[in-house]
Protein backbone atom coordinates (compact mmCIF):
# COMPACT_ATOMS: atom_id res chain seq x y z
CA UNK A 1 0.00 0.00 0.00
CA UNK A 2 1.06 3.70 -0.81
CA UNK A 3 0.91 5.94 1.70
CA UNK A 4 1.60 9.21 1.30
CA UNK A 5 2.69 11.71 4.17
CA UNK A 6 1.09 14.76 4.42
CA UNK A 7 1.73 16.38 7.88
CA UNK A 8 3.05 15.33 10.68
CA UNK A 9 -0.31 13.48 11.78
CA UNK A 10 -1.77 12.61 8.90
CA UNK A 11 -1.14 10.03 6.03
CA UNK A 12 -2.90 9.15 3.18
CA UNK A 13 -3.58 5.30 2.43
CA UNK A 14 -3.78 4.98 -1.33
CA UNK A 15 -6.23 2.15 -2.64
CA UNK A 16 -4.24 -1.32 -3.04
CA UNK A 17 -4.00 -1.90 -6.95
CA UNK A 18 -3.60 -5.18 -8.12
CA UNK A 19 -3.22 -5.55 -12.18
CA UNK A 20 -2.57 -1.75 -12.11
CA UNK A 21 -0.09 0.54 -12.91
CA UNK A 22 -0.51 4.13 -11.00
CA UNK A 23 1.21 6.61 -13.68
CA UNK A 24 0.70 9.90 -11.10
CA UNK A 25 -0.41 10.80 -7.81
CA UNK A 26 -1.05 14.60 -6.57
CA UNK A 27 -2.28 15.52 -2.91
CA UNK A 28 -3.61 18.00 -1.19
CA UNK A 29 -4.16 18.03 2.80
CA UNK A 30 -5.42 20.86 5.49
CA UNK A 31 -6.33 20.01 8.88
CA UNK A 32 -8.54 17.13 9.00
CA UNK A 33 -9.25 16.45 5.31
CA UNK A 34 -6.91 14.78 2.90
CA UNK A 35 -7.13 14.66 -0.88
CA UNK A 36 -5.29 12.90 -3.43
CA UNK A 37 -5.67 11.90 -7.66
CA UNK A 38 -5.20 8.80 -8.59
CA UNK A 39 -4.13 8.41 -12.53
CA UNK A 40 -3.31 5.12 -13.22
CA UNK A 41 -4.17 2.27 -16.43
CA UNK A 42 -4.51 -1.30 -17.13
CA UNK A 43 -4.11 -3.76 -19.99
CA UNK A 44 -6.06 -6.21 -18.70
CA UNK A 45 -7.96 -7.08 -15.22
CA UNK A 46 -6.92 -4.97 -12.08
CA UNK A 47 -8.43 -4.47 -8.97
CA UNK A 48 -8.75 -1.47 -7.04
CA UNK A 49 -9.04 -2.13 -2.83
CA UNK A 50 -11.62 1.04 -1.87
CA UNK A 51 -11.71 -0.07 1.73
CA UNK A 52 -10.57 2.93 4.22
CA UNK A 53 -10.19 3.30 7.85
CA UNK A 54 -11.54 6.54 7.84
CA UNK A 55 -14.77 7.90 5.29
CA UNK A 56 -14.00 8.64 2.38
CA UNK A 57 -16.00 10.19 -1.41
CA UNK A 58 -14.19 8.95 -4.18
CA UNK A 59 -15.21 10.19 -7.48
CA UNK A 60 -14.47 9.17 -11.04
CA UNK A 61 -12.77 12.00 -12.77
CA UNK A 62 -11.30 10.84 -16.11
CA UNK A 63 -12.25 7.21 -17.36
CA UNK A 64 -11.24 5.32 -20.81
CA UNK A 65 -12.01 1.47 -21.08
CA UNK A 66 -14.51 -1.10 -20.04
CA UNK A 67 -17.05 0.10 -17.48
CA UNK A 68 -16.24 -0.50 -13.87
CA UNK A 69 -17.82 -2.36 -11.35
CA UNK A 70 -17.86 -2.05 -7.43
CA UNK A 71 -18.83 -4.84 -4.99
CA UNK A 72 -19.38 -3.93 -1.36
CA UNK A 73 -19.19 -6.74 1.57
CA UNK A 74 -22.59 -5.84 3.62
CA UNK A 75 -22.62 -7.85 6.48
CA UNK A 76 -22.68 -12.01 5.72
CA UNK A 77 -23.75 -10.74 1.60
CA UNK A 78 -21.27 -10.21 -1.27
CA UNK A 79 -22.95 -8.10 -3.88
CA UNK A 80 -22.19 -6.54 -7.08
CA UNK A 81 -23.87 -2.75 -7.17
CA UNK A 82 -23.64 0.29 -9.03
CA UNK A 83 -22.31 -1.22 -12.91
CA UNK A 84 -21.48 1.74 -14.80
CA UNK A 85 -21.90 2.68 -18.55
CA UNK A 86 -19.05 4.36 -20.71
CA UNK A 87 -18.67 7.00 -20.32
CA UNK A 88 -18.60 6.56 -16.26
CA UNK A 89 -16.83 9.99 -15.75
CA UNK A 90 -18.44 11.71 -12.24
CA UNK A 91 -19.85 8.26 -10.66
CA UNK A 92 -19.16 9.42 -7.06
CA UNK A 93 -18.92 6.45 -4.04
CA UNK A 94 -19.04 7.45 -0.28
CA UNK A 95 -17.59 4.83 1.78
CA UNK A 96 -17.72 4.80 5.60
CA UNK A 97 -14.70 3.74 7.89
CA UNK A 98 -14.82 0.16 7.67
CA UNK A 99 -17.20 -1.02 4.82
CA UNK A 100 -14.99 -3.78 2.41
CA UNK A 101 -15.24 -2.36 -0.80
CA UNK A 102 -13.49 -3.45 -4.58
CA UNK A 103 -13.68 -1.63 -7.85
CA UNK A 104 -13.04 -3.79 -10.57
CA UNK A 105 -12.11 -3.16 -14.32
CA UNK A 106 -10.17 -4.27 -17.01
CA UNK A 107 -8.32 -2.95 -20.48
CA UNK A 108 -8.39 0.47 -19.28
CA UNK A 109 -6.25 3.09 -20.79
CA UNK A 110 -6.32 5.65 -18.61
CA UNK A 111 -8.36 6.25 -14.76
CA UNK A 112 -8.23 9.48 -12.76
CA UNK A 113 -9.79 8.86 -9.57
CA UNK A 114 -10.43 11.66 -6.58
CA UNK A 115 -9.82 10.69 -3.60
CA UNK A 116 -11.31 13.02 -0.20
CA UNK A 117 -10.63 11.60 2.81
CA UNK A 118 -11.91 13.08 6.21
CA UNK A 119 -10.41 12.58 9.56
CA UNK A 120 -12.66 14.68 11.89
CA UNK A 121 -15.93 13.04 13.72
CA UNK A 122 -17.17 16.54 13.22
CA UNK A 123 -16.40 19.28 9.95
CA UNK A 124 -17.50 22.79 10.53
CA UNK A 125 -17.22 24.90 7.00
CA UNK A 126 -14.33 27.44 7.40
CA UNK A 127 -15.11 30.47 8.94
CA UNK A 128 -18.93 29.50 9.88
CA UNK A 129 -21.17 27.59 12.50
CA UNK A 130 -22.47 25.35 10.66
CA UNK A 131 -21.33 21.73 11.29
CA UNK A 132 -21.75 18.51 9.53
CA UNK A 133 -21.36 14.74 11.75
CA UNK A 134 -19.31 12.67 9.63
CA UNK A 135 -20.03 9.43 10.64
CA UNK A 136 -23.71 10.13 10.22
CA UNK A 137 -23.23 12.11 6.42
CA UNK A 138 -21.76 8.16 5.69
CA UNK A 139 -24.14 6.36 7.47
CA UNK A 140 -25.73 4.81 4.23
CA UNK A 141 -22.97 3.90 1.64
CA UNK A 142 -23.49 4.97 -1.57
CA UNK A 143 -21.84 3.47 -4.27
CA UNK A 144 -20.69 5.20 -8.38
CA UNK A 145 -23.96 6.92 -7.47
CA UNK A 146 -24.43 9.92 -10.14
CA UNK A 147 -24.28 13.29 -8.32
CA UNK A 148 -23.43 16.60 -10.88
CA UNK A 149 -22.67 18.95 -7.69
CA UNK A 150 -19.92 16.55 -6.41
CA UNK A 151 -18.59 16.57 -9.58
CA UNK A 152 -18.57 20.17 -10.25
CA UNK A 153 -16.99 20.25 -6.73
CA UNK A 154 -14.44 17.79 -7.70
CA UNK A 155 -13.41 19.70 -10.67
CA UNK A 156 -12.80 22.97 -8.41
CA UNK A 157 -10.39 20.73 -6.36
CA UNK A 158 -8.38 19.57 -8.85
CA UNK A 159 -8.23 21.96 -11.10
CA UNK A 160 -4.68 23.08 -9.96
CA UNK A 161 -4.00 20.70 -6.70
CA UNK A 162 -0.28 22.04 -6.09
CA UNK A 163 -1.47 25.60 -5.68
CA UNK A 164 -4.93 25.46 -4.12
CA UNK A 165 -5.70 27.35 -1.25
CA UNK A 166 -6.24 26.14 1.80
CA UNK A 167 -9.09 27.67 3.19
CA UNK A 168 -10.37 27.46 -0.60
CA UNK A 169 -9.92 24.12 -0.66
CA UNK A 170 -11.14 22.91 2.82
CA UNK A 171 -14.56 24.58 1.86
CA UNK A 172 -15.00 22.77 -1.54
CA UNK A 173 -14.33 19.37 0.50
CA UNK A 174 -17.07 21.00 3.48
CA UNK A 175 -19.15 21.36 0.31
CA UNK A 176 -18.94 17.47 -1.08
CA UNK A 177 -19.63 16.61 2.62
CA UNK A 178 -22.73 18.23 3.05
CA UNK A 179 -23.34 16.92 -0.58
CA UNK A 180 -23.30 13.45 0.39
CA UNK A 181 -25.57 14.06 3.44
CA UNK A 182 -28.01 14.93 1.80
CA UNK A 183 -27.99 12.22 -1.26
CA UNK A 184 -30.35 9.40 -1.22
CA UNK A 185 -29.34 6.41 -3.50
CA UNK A 186 -27.58 3.69 -1.00
CA UNK A 187 -26.01 0.60 -1.71
CA UNK A 188 -28.18 -2.09 -3.56
CA UNK A 189 -30.35 0.85 -4.66
CA UNK A 190 -30.91 1.52 -8.41
CA UNK A 191 -33.40 4.32 -8.39
CA UNK A 192 -34.76 6.60 -11.91
CA UNK A 193 -34.22 9.97 -10.54
CA UNK A 194 -38.21 11.34 -10.70
CA UNK A 195 -39.43 12.07 -14.20
CA UNK A 196 -36.45 10.20 -15.46
CA UNK A 197 -36.30 6.95 -17.24
CA UNK A 198 -35.92 3.27 -15.36
CA UNK A 199 -32.63 2.01 -15.21
CA UNK A 200 -33.25 -0.91 -17.93
CA UNK A 201 -34.42 2.02 -20.41
CA UNK A 202 -31.05 4.11 -19.48
CA UNK A 203 -28.86 1.34 -20.08
CA UNK A 204 -30.71 0.62 -23.80
CA UNK A 205 -30.68 3.59 -24.33
CA UNK A 206 -26.88 4.52 -23.67
CA UNK A 207 -25.35 1.58 -25.08
CA UNK A 208 -27.39 2.30 -28.26
CA UNK A 209 -26.01 5.82 -27.99
CA UNK A 210 -22.50 4.45 -27.81
CA UNK A 211 -22.61 1.62 -30.16
CA UNK A 212 -23.60 4.43 -33.02
CA UNK A 213 -21.60 7.17 -32.47
CA UNK A 214 -21.01 7.72 -35.98
CA UNK A 215 -24.40 7.99 -36.66
CA UNK A 216 -26.96 11.35 -36.06
CA UNK A 217 -29.19 11.55 -32.60
CA UNK A 218 -32.60 9.45 -34.16
CA UNK A 219 -34.68 10.45 -31.06
CA UNK A 220 -37.68 8.53 -32.33
CA UNK A 221 -35.91 6.01 -32.73
CA UNK A 222 -34.52 5.99 -28.98
CA UNK A 223 -38.14 6.59 -28.17
CA UNK A 224 -39.58 3.66 -29.87
CA UNK A 225 -36.83 1.41 -28.36
CA UNK A 226 -38.08 2.37 -24.70
CA UNK A 227 -41.58 2.53 -25.58
CA UNK A 228 -42.01 6.61 -24.55
CA UNK A 229 -43.41 9.53 -27.28
CA UNK A 230 -40.13 11.98 -28.56
CA UNK A 231 -41.32 14.89 -26.15
CA UNK A 232 -41.30 12.40 -23.20
CA UNK A 233 -38.15 10.23 -23.77
CA UNK A 234 -36.60 13.64 -24.09
CA UNK A 235 -37.84 15.23 -21.02
CA UNK A 236 -36.90 11.63 -19.07
CA UNK A 237 -33.17 11.37 -20.70
CA UNK A 238 -32.34 14.98 -19.94
CA UNK A 239 -33.66 13.96 -15.86
CA UNK A 240 -31.63 11.25 -15.82
CA UNK A 241 -28.50 12.04 -17.44
CA UNK A 242 -28.45 15.97 -16.85
CA UNK A 243 -27.75 16.24 -20.37
CA UNK A 244 -29.90 16.28 -23.97
CA UNK A 245 -29.39 12.94 -26.04
CA UNK A 246 -27.36 14.75 -28.35
CA UNK A 247 -24.83 16.52 -25.81
CA UNK A 248 -24.73 12.74 -23.97
CA UNK A 249 -23.54 11.74 -27.20
CA UNK A 250 -21.13 14.43 -27.96
CA UNK A 251 -19.47 13.49 -24.48
CA UNK A 252 -19.59 9.84 -25.70
CA UNK A 253 -17.77 10.78 -28.69
CA UNK A 254 -15.21 12.75 -27.23
CA UNK A 255 -14.29 9.92 -24.75
CA UNK A 256 -13.83 7.23 -27.44
CA UNK A 257 -12.02 9.85 -29.30
CA UNK A 258 -9.50 10.12 -25.45
CA UNK A 259 -9.35 6.45 -26.00
CA UNK A 260 -7.91 6.43 -29.80
CA UNK A 261 -5.25 9.32 -29.07
CA UNK A 262 -4.01 7.21 -26.07
CA UNK A 263 -3.34 4.61 -28.54
CA UNK A 264 -0.85 7.25 -30.68
CA UNK A 265 -1.14 5.20 -34.09
CA UNK A 266 -3.74 7.49 -35.67
CA UNK A 267 -3.73 11.24 -36.68
CA UNK A 268 -6.25 14.01 -35.12
CA UNK A 269 -7.56 13.74 -38.63
CA UNK A 270 -8.38 10.09 -38.19
CA UNK A 271 -9.23 10.09 -34.55
CA UNK A 272 -12.21 12.64 -35.63
CA UNK A 273 -14.08 11.10 -38.00
CA UNK A 274 -13.66 7.50 -36.68
CA UNK A 275 -15.51 8.86 -32.99
CA UNK A 276 -18.11 10.23 -34.78
CA UNK A 277 -17.35 14.25 -35.73
CA UNK A 278 -17.46 15.90 -39.04
CA UNK A 279 -13.74 16.58 -39.11
CA UNK A 280 -10.44 17.53 -36.76
CA UNK A 281 -11.98 20.92 -36.85
CA UNK A 282 -15.44 19.93 -35.25
CA UNK A 283 -13.43 17.26 -33.09
CA UNK A 284 -11.09 20.01 -31.79
CA UNK A 285 -13.91 22.73 -31.37
CA UNK A 286 -15.94 20.07 -29.38
CA UNK A 287 -12.90 18.99 -26.99
CA UNK A 288 -11.78 21.85 -26.14
CA UNK A 289 -15.55 23.52 -25.00
CA UNK A 290 -15.41 19.95 -22.66
CA UNK A 291 -12.05 19.60 -21.23
CA UNK A 292 -11.04 23.30 -21.58
CA UNK A 293 -7.52 22.12 -23.94
CA UNK A 294 -6.85 21.32 -26.91
CA UNK A 295 -6.81 17.81 -28.23
CA UNK A 296 -3.04 18.15 -28.31
CA UNK A 297 -2.71 19.72 -25.12
CA UNK A 298 -4.48 16.72 -23.80
CA UNK A 299 -2.38 13.97 -25.41
CA UNK A 300 0.53 15.72 -24.71
CA UNK A 301 -0.35 15.81 -20.64
CA UNK A 302 -0.93 12.02 -20.54
CA UNK A 303 2.51 11.08 -22.08
CA UNK A 304 4.18 13.42 -19.97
Amino acid sequence: MLILPLGHTTSLHLPTCEGAEVLKVDAWHHGAVSAAVMTLRSEGRFTLNLTTERPRIYVVLEHIGTPLRISAQLGSQQGAVGAVLAPSVGSVSAVPAGLNVQAHGQNTQLLRLLIVEFAARDMAVPGGADTVDVAQAFAVPRLMADNPRILALSKLLTDDMTALDKAYGAGLCFAMLTAIRSAQVAVGEVKAKRGGLAPWQLRRVTEYLTQHLTAEVDLDTMATMVGLSRWYFCRAFKASTGLPPRRWQINARIAKGKELMLSGQMSLAEVALMSGFADQAHFSHAFAKMEKQSPRAWQRAQHA
